[in-house]
């Protein structure tokens, strides 16, 4: 799903239809599927070697700037950074985001998508004055294109977040938590990702200031939505398991 989306956007922009309409494009977007589904169920190291192949069979038959490749490049940078391979997701996200805005745009889906995987991707090896940074230059140009309740908007003020509280700073990231948390549930989904991420937080900050009642509700609707929708290996799943374990009495 998450490769039909990028593939979609990419052809919407001023790419022309004859970009994808190679031989193999079929059966290189079908391999790129399937890696995402390994993703999605958390068999991440299986899905890298995936995309990797897909990869570079993409780069030979279509070429690198076409939508499928840009596409499985992004599925690529996705699972390095959820891996934890935070240093390589951080080279493959600043490669992507030179390529793709020069092809599609700065404020295209795709280039929207890679540039919160690099602030993210940052944020993992704790460089969080950079991800802030990121942060503030997409919503410098979401807000202005699309707003502040836009589903792509929601998702930057989101990471951004996340940032603040992992720099301590609960003042901030609190209030913008419970302000965007009901707008990405009806925006988004109750169990996008992204909308769980932000429950997760908001459970953090709520512990950290001695609310425990509601750090653990918080805390226990995330880790239920992830496993059914993720499954137990995937990496939300385990993290918010594993927090809900430990606060839990």
């Amino acid at each position: 799903m998450l490769h039909r989306i990028i593939l979609s956007l990419l052809l919407a922009s001023n790419l022309t239809a004859q970009d994808a309409a190679a031989v193999d494009e079929s059966e290189l977007v079908n391999r790129g599927n399937n890696a995402a589904a390994l993703a999605r169920v958390g068999e991440l190291s299986q899905a890298e070697s995936e995309y990797r192949a897909v990869i570079a069979d993409a780069q030979r038959t279509l070429g690198p700037e076409k939508p499928a490749t840009i596409n499985l490049r992004i599925g690529l940078a996705i699972v390095l950074r959820v891996k934890g391979d935070y240093e390589e997701a951080v080279k493959e996200s600043r490669d992507l985001m030179r390529l793709v805005v020069r092809v599609v745009g700065p404020e295209h889906g795709a280039t929207m998508l890679i540039w919160a995987n690099l602030a993210r991707s940052l944020a993992g090896q704790q460089k969080y004055d950079e991800a802030a940074a990121v942060y503030s230059a997409m919503l410098q140009v979401l807000n202005q294109a699309k707003g502040n309740e836009h589903p792509d908007t929601l998702k930057a003020r989101e990471g951004r977040a996340e940032v603040l509280l992992a720099q301590g700073k609960l003042k901030e990231a609190e209030p913008e938590l419970r302000k965007i948390l009901p707008l990405m549930e009806l925006s988004l989904g109750k169990d996008h990702q992204q909308t769980l991420a932000a429950m997760a937080a908001l459970a953090k900050c709520a512990k950290e200031h001695g609310n425990t009642p509601e750090a653990i509700a918080l805390m226990k609707r995330a880790s239920d939505s992830a496993l059914k929708k993720f499954g137990e290996k995937h990496p939300d799943t385990v993290s918010y398991e594993t927090l809900l374990k430990q606060w839990q009495p």
